[in-house]
């Protein structure tokens, strides 16, 4: 077990990466922000058991790090003159949380600095903090306060890659730092078969050339959302539901401003004995302030499979409105908003009682409104393996490919990155 938190605690405060809205009655922070995971996990049920943790006061404490040197064939993400450099990565992360029988309280914070052996002007610190507190008023009723920080100059928000795979923001044509921060309130009440979700979330995305005065971005996007849900327990560990929201979300740069809203009819719970998760259909529309609107099919699934006792298969997809973080290539441009949807397929094996393999592929597509250049699209994909050398430490070894098409003429490009280093507990 101590190997599996080795291989997935570092990635768990940007497990931005999770699309998922709920698991069990464990309602979860804002989309793609940075959060501890679900408590439903199986190795975080576990987490306090562990002898790498550490007792202070009520929290039990995890602290870990990674270092990894590697590779990338393409590190200013250009279609021509590709140029290839080494890097090194390292830096410490901890994560804490409460084991009390009522209410809850974890968090988790991580930080990482990037240096490269040639281009030296795209070193960075980048720091990743998220925190969830969770107020329990009576049977499955509960409310719930979350709050992230993110600043990244490679990790992309939630128009790019994460769960560890490295990328770019999907327009970005030089390389950039992309800062996130938000926090949410949920109010969640069942009485009998019935339940209501009400939740308020606010997230701010900016994102600035990396030292490239002439290339500028999006600015800053201030991003406000309100959403009812109401569900009914049809079977025990199943549950029908209706959701509706509405947003607002306003930038510096006029194009980007929109309101619209949400409407979508899905189900939770367990689906099969081994697959359990979430799937949702509706329909968006957003208003933009060029004059142009948007009227598109909303879907959300968050698929939890467990084949074997070894095995772990995760799906995750959804399609909403978003905007393109990063920057573009003219001197007064940004990347546009649009309908964006994102699809990401994640599996991981233990060979051994010391090694696991891991897999990952994904794809993000931003349907832009607001610009004239084209939709973009992204494929990632990482393949990983980690090796348990003893019971804290841990070797690893990663590779990752990023493949942008569309946007424009000649802003496609290819990118691999190769990783090897070590991971562990403190």
């Amino acid at each position: 077990m101590i190997r599996r938190l080795l291989l997935i605690s570092p990635l768990l405060v940007a497990a931005g990466t999770a699309l998922a809205q709920s698991v069990s009655n464990v309602v979860l922070t804002p989309l793609n922000a940075p959060r501890p995971a679900e408590t439903g996990d199986r190795e975080n049920l576990d987490f306090f058991r562990t002898g790498a943790t550490v007792r202070l006061g009520p929290f039990f404490v995890l602290p870990l790090f990674q270092t990894t040197v590697g590779l990338d064939d393409n590190v200013l993400s250009q279609r021509r003159s590709r140029r290839a450099d080494g890097l090194l990565r390292v830096g410490p992360a901890v994560i804490a949380r409460t084991t009390w029988s009522r209410h809850a309280i974890q968090a988790e914070a991580s930080l990482e600095g990037v240096k490269y052996a040639s281009f030296n002007r795209l070193d960075a610190v980048n720091a990743r903090a998220g925190t969830i507190g969770r107020l329990d008023l009576w049977r499955d009723s509960f409310l719930q306060l979350n709050a992230f920080y993110l600043r990244t100059n490679d990790l992309p928000t939630d128009q790019g890659f994460t769960s560890g795979v490295f990328g770019v923001p999907l327009a970005q044509l030089a390389p950039s730092i992309t800062e996130r921060s938000g926090s949410g309130l949920l109010l969640a009440l069942q009485e009998g078969r019935v339940e209501s979700q009400s939740r308020l979330d606010w997230q701010r995305t900016s994102s600035r050339a990396q030292a490239e005065a002439a290339f500028q971005g999006i600015g800053a996007v201030n991003a406000f959302t309100i959403t009812q849900r109401l569900g009914y327990r049809i079977t025990e560990g199943r549950t029908a539901y209706l959701e509706a929201s509405g947003n607002i979300r306003r930038s510096a740069s006029i194009n980007v401003d929109s309101q619209g809203f949400r409407i979508a009819a899905g189900l939770r719970g367990e689906l099969t004995r081994l697959l359990n998760g979430e799937v949702s259909v509706g329909v968006l529309r957003q208003d933009f302030a060029s004059g142009r609107s948007q009227t598109n099919l909303a879907f959300t699934g968050s698929l939890f499979w467990r084949p074997t006792a070894l095995t772990n298969v995760t799906l995750l997809a959804r399609r909403d409105v978003g905007e393109a973080g990063g920057v573009t290539a003219t001197a007064n441009g940004f990347t546009g908003s649009g309908t964006l949807t994102t699809a990401m397929l994640s599996a991981d094996h233990s060979l051994s009682q010391a090694w696991v393999v891991q897999g990952l592929v994904r794809m993000d597509r931003l349907e832009r409104v607001t610009t004239g250049q084209g939709d973009i699209t992204l494929y990632g994909v990482q393949l990983g393996t980690t090796y348990a050398l003893n019971r804290q430490l841990s070797a690893i070894g990663l590779y990752r490919f990023l493949l942008r098409e569309g946007g424009g003429p000649d802003t496609g490009f290819a990118r691999n990155q190769f990783l090897v280093g070590l991971r562990g507990t403190l």
